[in-house]
């Protein structure tokens, strides 16, 4: 069965070791279950689930999900094909590059800052994590402003 969830009753509890979430849902086609996942569930998706007793007399029927495939086969549906990846493009890897550079001066300030204070040179010349930080910054953002204008050229 498949529906969206169009209410979600209470806190989800959580239960075993594995950190699953049981809740208490209200589904659009009238459903009122009660089903753990791994992730919290909000109202507007769809779920695919089975009813584990429907005989049963409680408020909150216990229900189990479904993966994809399960779900296509109880509603008779064919499979979809599946999704073709599309390859990455130029741009999507620089802004992945322009994360990584960044990254890496804040990383590299850190270090830097490391060296100053384990050298005892951190009060004779003024330098304090903040301002390392902050230059730190700047030359990421100076360095992400240089590779937007390389970009447009």
């Amino acid at each position: 069965m498949k529906a969206k969830i169009k209410e979600i009753i209470g806190t989800p509890k959580v239960a075993g070791n594995y950190g699953i979430l049981y809740h208490n849902m209200i589904m659009e086609n009238g459903d009122k279950i009660n089903i753990g996942k791994k992730t919290l569930q909000k109202v507007g998706w769809e779920l695919a689930y089975k009813i584990s007793d429907p005989a049963s007399i409680q408020e909150f029927q216990e229900a189990k999900g479904l993966s994809k495939e399960e779900a296509e086969a109880e509603s008779g549906s064919t499979p979809t094909p599946a999704k073709t990846t599309q390859p990455t493009t130029h741009f999507q890897k620089a802004d992945i590059q322009d994360d990584i550079l960044y990254s890496v001066c804040l990383k590299m300030s850190s270090d830097f800052y490391l060296q100053i204070n384990q050298a005892g040179i951190e009060d004779k010349y003024g330098f304090n994590p903040t301002n390392i930080c902050s230059m730190a910054l700047e030359i990421a953002i100076q360095a992400k402003k240089d590779i937007l204008e390389l970009k447009k050229q």
